[in-house]
């Protein structure tokens, strides 16, 4: 992983295998001797590979794995990647404009129109962020019922950050009757998932609070159907994790 993405192995195998020009590949080939395409990767992006689009586009924006930092650039290749198909290269985008993150000013509008994009397409972090788009009203209205869509399909594929936003919704019963149980039982499972950081440290806050108020019963009760709880269908990359 340390080496740059054009120099490992596998990438160049992968990508120059079975490459062969045709009259098609002329802009392909005047963009590469004009110094603008310089790797297997920007070639593949070029003709079409939402996955080295997204790639391509993820390194120009971080500055990494041997290409200048160009955010300008990085937003074309991931809004390409989304054409093409790849619903976390619109995950990304949503997360660059909503928290206007890497030099990417901030447009919640932006952020929640690539967000649906592929909370579409069934990615659980884009669903999760959707539904905490419209829990806070950050470019959409809030609408609670819209928040609770988006956030159970997200839970449903098992995103740590989905029983996080669930067991605050539940919490401060917006959108929800009160149900200690219920939101006990959410917060229980994030507080499980989730990674170090912010949303962690809240939850285990909030975990306290609840703790406090709640009988030793239905303590047991929510730590039981946390125990239970098992997602529909288990996303194979859930926003813990770097690359997605």
């Amino acid at each position: 992983p340390s080496k740059p993405h054009e120099q490992q192995e596998i990438v160049s195998l992968g990508f120059r295998m079975h490459i062969e020009k045709t009259d098609s590949d002329s802009d392909v080939t005047s963009s590469i001797s004009n110094g603008e395409i310089t790797s297997s990767l920007a070639f593949a992006a070029d003709r079409g590979d939402a996955e080295a689009a997204k790639l391509l586009g993820h390194s120009l924006i971080l500055g990494i794995d041997g290409y200048p930092k160009d955010t300008t650039k990085g937003l074309i290749w991931l809004k390409r990647a989304v054409e093409l198909g790849s619903a976390s290269a619109g995950q990304w985008l949503g997360v660059l404009y909503y928290g206007g993150k890497e030099g990417v000013k901030r447009d919640y509008k932006k952020a929640v129109h690539f967000y649906s994009l592929s909370a579409e397409a069934g990615n659980a972090g884009a669903q999760n962020n959707l539904g905490w788009a419209y829990y806070k009203g950050n470019g959409v209205k809030t609408n609670y019922a819209e928040a609770i869509y988006w956030l159970t399909r997200s839970a449903e594929q098992g995103e740590p950050f989905a029983y996080s936003s669930l067991g605050e919704m539940y919490f401060r019963r917006s959108g929800f009757p009160r149900n200690d149980i219920e939101t006990l039982k959410w917060l229980t499972l994030a507080a499980a998932a989730l990674p170090r950081g912010t949303a962690q440290t809240k939850t285990f806050k909030l975990l306290s609070i609840m703790k406090k108020r709640m009988s030793r019963e239905d303590i047991e009760t929510a730590d039981t159907k946390a125990a239970k709880w098992r997602p529909l269908k288990q996303t194979p990359f859930v926003m813990r994790d770097k690359n997605d």
